[in-house]
């Protein structure tokens, strides 16, 4: 376990810029509780180490607590030991601290994107059990290079911007407030608390694609960064205003069902740009995935909306009809989902009264109730009702909403995150 001593060279005055860079973004998100609870992915690197001290600083201002997470893939012999590190520095700092294993071991190839999956899931997991809605990530200037760099290496589409500062997910947010700072900046802050921090030797390994990428970027010309740079912040520019076009639309065409389909009225599709993103999103938000097909993909699914042909993507299936089309899981998906049950009573009544078809509206067809994603309750899991529009007795929630910003935008004042 190469664990780097505490003390070394001290860089007061760039933690301190690094500290201000911090209080600024978590400012910029806002939405924080009186008392906040934050999570932090904690590996024991130098980058996660320096965000939990900052994090903790920043909550102990407000009178809030801190819960580290720490995920063991065991890959290596010597992850166990460097995860009791993290929670022994932690249980120094008065930090909460759980080590998360993956119930099940990485597959044979796709290692990364494998363990990026199941490190989320087991995150996001335990912030819902620990009731935290605010997940923080270690992401840095240079790690947001790699990852637009290796997006581009796979050919044109919508990776330009990168990761987002601020993202939505099933229960709650994704934040990452330290892409706007440099790794150099993070070793000064570990350096300035005199925290030890723990070098992973992988990242070394030419075995990893972004290890390879990331010496690629180091041998770069500083104007080429520069240039890199420029451009992610031109694509963030116009990712913002592209979600700010799809809030637009759901709000005034999209409804989403509690039981987790939902109705596009046909005057959703502009034919313009955000035609293929809008869409992208909801098949995301139904379907009950994480990434979005294909521009290839939705483009002749666009194409088939217009002929008013019904067509299965993304584990959806989409069924045109008069005036717009109904969007609902394939049956071999529907399995997979689930959907919070409430437990209290006048809230099932509030939701069935809201979503009734005293509001006007006809209820789907059999075929979207048909493929309605099992119901999972305060017992275990049960099957919704099996006829009848009756959606008072769940609530859909996705893993990820059809608005980045996940406003709660239903008709009738309903709390449908969309």
């Amino acid at each position: 376990m190469p664990l780097i001593p505490q003390g070394g060279t001290e860089d007061g005055g760039r933690a301190a810029a690094a500290a201000a860079r911090f209080d600024a973004a978590m400012a910029a998100f806002g939405g924080f509780e009186t008392h906040p609870k934050l999570a932090v992915a904690v590996s024991g690197g130098a980058d996660s180490m320096a965000l939990l001290r900052l994090a903790h600083a920043w909550c102990g201002e407000r009178g809030g607590e801190v819960l580290a997470l720490t995920v063991d893939h065991r890959l290596r012999p010597e992850s166990a030991d460097e995860a009791a590190a993290v929670g022994a520095w932690a249980a120094a700092l008065g930090i909460g601290h759980r080590i998360l294993l993956p119930a099940a071991p990485l597959p044979g190839t796709g290692v990364e994107a494998a363990a990026r999956a199941a490190r989320h899931a087991l995150l996001e997991d335990a912030c819902r059990a620990a009731g935290i809605l605010h997940l923080l990530f270690a992401h840095h200037a240079g790690d947001q290079r790699e990852t637009v760099a290796m997006r581009a290496a796979r050919g044109p589409g919508s990776g330009a911007s990168g990761m987002a500062a601020l993202d939505w997910r099933g229960h709650g947010r994704i934040l990452r407030p330290l892409l706007g700072l440099e790794k150099a900046d993070l070793t000064a802050c570990v350096r300035a608390f005199g925290q030890a921090w723990i070098e992973d030797p992988s990242n070394a390994s030419d075995i990893y694609e972004r290890n390879r990428v990331r010496k690629r970027l180091a041998a770069a010309p500083p104007a080429a960064l520069t240039g890199l740079d420029g451009g992610i912040a031109l694509a963030q520019a116009a990712r913002a205003a592209g979600q700010r076009d799809r809030a637009r639309r759901v709000q005034a065409w999209v409804r989403l069902s509690p039981l987790g389909f939902a109705w596009v009225d046909a005057r959703a599709w502009e034919g313009g740009a955000g035609d293929a993103d809008l869409l992208a999103r909801l098949l995301v938000c139904v379907g009950g995935r994480i990434h979005s097909p294909g521009r290839e993909a939705l483009g002749r699914a666009l194409a088939a909306l217009a002929a008013s042909t019904a067509f299965s993507l993304g584990g959806c299936v989409v069924r045109p009809q008069r005036g717009g089309a109904w969007l609902s899981r394939e049956r071999r998906a529907a399995v997979a989902a689930r959907l919070r049950l409430p437990r209290d009573a006048a809230e099932r009544a509030r939701v069935a009264a809201v979503f009734s078809a005293a509001d006007g509206e006809a209820p789907p067809p059999p075929t979207v109730l048909a493929a309605i994603p099992l119901t999972e309750g305060i017992d275990g899991v049960c099957a919704p009702p099996p006829l009848g529009y009756d959606p008072g007795g769940a609530r859909f929630a996705p893993p990820q909403g059809i608005t980045a910003c996940a406003a709660w935008l239903a008709p009738s004042g309903a709390d449908l995150m969309y």
